[in-house]
């Protein structure tokens, strides 16, 4: 009985420290993000050349490996690999010293919010995908 209460304890601590893990957050320079329009994924996947040039900040899911960086409108899309339903992500060459290639594996599949330009007419990895956003100068989980 003993060893059941020692095992139900551990599992509570672990799960609390994970619960209370904070958010990771990356930014190139946080002054210069102030003028980014605040954008709802399916709006830019639906109105993409209208959004043409602007500076955004959107929210989705996202999936990076082998030939992938995009922004998913949904887990549904992540799934089926609905690559209409995502911007291929294009970041500056400054960005990478910001993050570490293990932090950032370690936001596939999570939801994150990025700031970047929007670009309907570049279509990421075998122009596949609804989009791109580039010049991502910030990252949010």
């Amino acid at each position: 009985m003993e060893k059941i209460k020692d095992v139900l304890s551990l599992v509570l601590v672990v799960s609390l420290m994970l619960a209370c893990e904070k958010p990771r957050e990356y930014a190139i320079d946080a002054a210069d993000t102030e003028t980014y329009i605040k954008a709802d994924l399916d709006e830019l996947l639906d109105r993409r050349n209208e959004w043409h040039g602007q500076q955004v900040e959107v929210t989705g899911v996202l999936v990076t490996g082998f030939e992938e960086c995009a922004l998913y409108r949904s887990r549904w899309a992540v799934w089926t690999r609905d690559h209409k339903e995502a911007f291929w992500l294009d970041f500056r060459k400054n960005f990478i010293p910001v993050m570490t290639e293990d932090e950032f594996e370690k936001l596939t599949n999570k939801t994150i919010t990025v700031r970047g330009v929007l670009d309907s007419k570049h279509h990421g990895h075998i122009m596949q995908y609804a989009g791109t956003i580039s010049d991502i100068v910030y990252i949010h989980e």
